[in-house]
């Protein structure tokens, strides 16, 4: 309509943080069906995929020669429950591409373990949104704030 806005311009944003994912397997996984040695290999590997409105979000990695390669993998299952997708990586279903916050006690426990093929390829913002026309209570800023302090990334050198 003339005159309106785009609804994008009408949120407010905050970034809380960032997160990196990696690919991971669990390792009798690995040791069944091949370890993938190159980006092409991984993505005609057997993958699970994290899914928003029915569509596997793509997966984005640098390759050995440090390129950022963003693939959209045809997976063989696909969920939109991040702790499904590590649970279902965990019990060796398939490969999958995982936040390092979500995955990373199970790859320092060894139940998964990363693809070195696929190293991440940038860290993606965490971001709150609200509407610019609402005046939010003093508490929901003391939450955003909150969630500011407590976000600690997972970094790889951790794992």
């Amino acid at each position: 309509m003339p005159g309106h806005l785009p609804w994008w311009l009408c949120l407010i944003a905050r970034r809380i943080g960032t997160q990196r994912s990696v690919v991971c397997a669990a390792p009798a996984n690995l040791d069944q069906r091949g370890r993938p040695t190159s980006v092409e290999e991984l993505v005609k590997h057997d993958c699970l995929a994290f899914a928003n409105d029915g569509r596997p979000l793509p997966w984005t990695v640098c390759d050995p020669d440090g390129l950022v390669r963003l693939f959209v993998i045809q997976p063989r299952h696909a969920v939109s429950h991040g702790e499904a997708l590590r649970d279902a990586t965990v019990k060796g279903l398939r490969l999958a591409y995982l936040s390092t916050w979500l995955a990373a006690d199970d790859l320092r426990s060894g139940r998964l373990e990363m693809v070195p093929v696929a190293t991440p390829a940038e860290d993606v913002p965490i971001t709150v949104l609200w509407p610019r026309s609402r005046d939010l209570a003093p508490k929901v800023w003391v939450v955003f704030d909150a969630l500011v302090e407590a976000f600690i990334p997972t970094h790889l050198t951790d794992l």
